[in-house]
């Protein structure tokens, strides 16, 4: 993990990042993917599927999704993942995992949360950053 800010519990529009790899490490080329999607395990929760889109041109390995429904409704470690399918072929990428912290309660027309993007690379330890 990196010195950088975690999302906040009940945060609405992360972006979720997810960078495919080969086995070997390198960028996995996702442009010719049939569908992506953005797998996210809360801590006590159950799984989120959410559809990912590339995030550039699909060369550079990298998916994303914007959340606008709320995923991040409890406050403690994450799992994320991605999954490509391609014809019939299913592959995933490695299971990483992101923080998000508890937040005190605020008042109701105060309880918006800036912006967050969180990335995750699944080579070796999950990267995690916020803008």
């Amino acid at each position: 993990m990196h010195d950088t800010p975690k999302p906040i519990q009940g945060s609405i529009g992360v972006t979720f990042i997810v960078a495919f790899k080969n086995p070997d490490g390198t960028v996995r080329d996702i442009s010719a993917a049939d569908s992506l999607e953005i797998h996210i395990k809360p801590p006590e929760g159950s799984l989120v599927i959410l559809p990912a889109q590339l995030y550039t041109d699909g060369t550079d390995g990298l998916a994303s999704h914007l959340d606008q429904a709320g995923v991040l409704g409890e406050f403690g470690c994450f799992q994320i993942w991605g999954l490509e399918r391609r014809g019939i072929a299913v592959i995933p990428t490695e299971v990483g995992t992101f923080d998000v912290e508890s937040a005190p309660p605020l008042p109701l027309e105060t309880n918006l949360s800036p912006a967050s993007v969180v990335t995750v690379t699944t080579v070796v330890a999950p990267i995690i950053s916020l803008a």
